[in-house]
């Protein structure tokens, strides 16, 4: 008997991809199969809550006063009493993570500081490097979208979202329709079933008499689109979410299942209030708690998932955890901090070189680096947003160009990479 997994690459291949406007996929082994996992801190976090031991030092800096610099898993890093989750999150996984202190995003304004973060560039026709890493990808569902920062100007059709709160999988059983300004039932099964035979007929004309244009395109969109759903139901893979971890529940399930290369979440700190804090600094401590505390929760299963290789889903993907800029370094009137143009970020997972690249002066301001070693270097690169995707591209096997205007951080990975 076929199989949904199978009838859905029969129908890509029968249907051609050009037909449904989608670029051509890379064939399996053409490019390393290494997943990504992105993780957005939405709003701008202050590194010297977690990720900045070097700040504790200045005065210049105000750091929270209960914290202290310590070597947790390898890892010289920022630790509190009361930030218990970030403490057990470099306990558990510092030996596979790898920190990037002290790139800059050139911007103070939270979505063109986005944009720059994940294409390197505040151009609006640039793919973002998940777009890229999908494009290089055999997975039928490329990239998959929870929220988060996504951009894909020229390979849209190889993006999946199933929305903040899940309304991707609310539209597909149709409970959707009982949050509707016009609320309305679902339709009973039989009629359901009445409604899909309505629409399978109507394609089928469309595609037997229709010249090639909108009608053929629809007709040839809905086999593909059926597949996949069947395929989906066929996995068990259920595209609902919860808080916390729960919103990376169905892209984890993809990706075990190796229907997704890539997939994108964002993590807005404690309660969903975000990381924009203009206002009282100390909320930056309980949302890296929270974030932690959540990234805990989904290492630990992605630990516990097998993956395509014959080893745990960690074992081949890389966790990308970041925020669009950063927090600046002295407080403002409203005991908060404004926008930073400088930041970091986290790579945890396969092919990662543990340790830290990157540093930052007594003014929070990044230093310049050997790309070789990771260390300041007065006669080194000046890292930037792209200096980051450029690693991630060359971690996913994909072949940099003159679209990506910077080196990969070679000290961020393993010897080899």
């Amino acid at each position: 008997m076929t199989s949904r997994r199978h009838l859905l690459l029969g129908s890509a291949s029968l249907l051609g991809l050009s037909a449904l406007g989608l670029p051509r996929l890379a064939q399996a082994g053409s490019s390393s199969q290494r997943k990504f996992l992105f993780v957005t801190a939405s709003g701008g976090w202050d590194v010297t809550w977690a990720l900045a031991p070097e700040a504790l030092s200045s005065p210049s800096i105000w750091t929270d006063p209960s914290s202290h610099v310590a070597e947790i898993g390898g890892l010289s890093v920022v630790d509190a009493e009361s930030r218990p989750s970030v403490r057990r999150l470099f306990e558990g996984f510092g030996d596979r993570t790898c920190v990037l202190g002290g790139f800059e995003v050139r911007s103070v304004t939270h979505e063109r500081c986005r944009r720059i973060l994940m294409t390197g560039s505040t151009a609006t026709d640039r793919d973002g490097w998940s777009t890229r890493l999908g494009l290089d990808s055999p997975c039928e569902l490329p990239v998959v979208v929870g929220s988060g920062p996504s951009y894909s100007a020229n390979s849209g059709s190889i993006v999946a979202r199933l929305g903040r709160d899940g309304q991707l999988a609310r539209l597909l059983d149709g409970s959707a329709l009982e949050r509707s300004d016009t609320p309305a039932s679902p339709l009973p099964q039989s009629a359901d079933e009445l409604a899909e035979a309505w629409l399978d007929r109507r394609a089928a004309q469309f595609a037997a008499q229709a010249p090639p244009g909108q009608a053929q395109r629809f007709a040839d969109a809905n086999v593909l689109g059926r597949a996949q759903i069947g395929l989906l139901e066929d996995l068990g893979v259920d595209l609902s979410v919860e808080p916390g971890t729960g919103r990376t529940g169905p892209i984890l399930s993809l990706m075990s299942a190796g229907l997704t290369r890539c997939g994108m979440v964002e993590h807005l700190g404690l309660f969903d209030t975000g990381w924009d804090t203009h206002s009282d600094i100390t909320r930056q401590g309980d949302h890296w708690e929270a974030l932690a505390r959540d990234l805990l929760e989904t290492l630990e299963l992605m630990a516990a998932m097998p993956g395509e290789q014959g080893g745990s889903l960690l074992d081949e993907t890389v966790v990308v955890v970041l925020s669009e800029m950063g927090r600046a370094p002295v407080l403002n009137p409203s005991e908060g901090k404004d926008h930073w143009t400088f930041t970091s970020a986290l790579l945890i997972g396969d092919g990662v070189r543990p340790g830290t690249v990157g540093a930052y002066d007594e003014v929070l301001v990044g230093q310049p680096v050997d790309l070789q070693s990771g260390q300041p270097d007065s006669s080194g690169t000046a890292l930037t947003a792209s200096n980051v995707g450029a690693t991630l591209l060359r971690l996913g096997g994909v072949d940099l160009n003159e679209d990506t205007d910077a080196a990969p951080i070679l000290a961020a990975l393993v010897q080899g990479e």
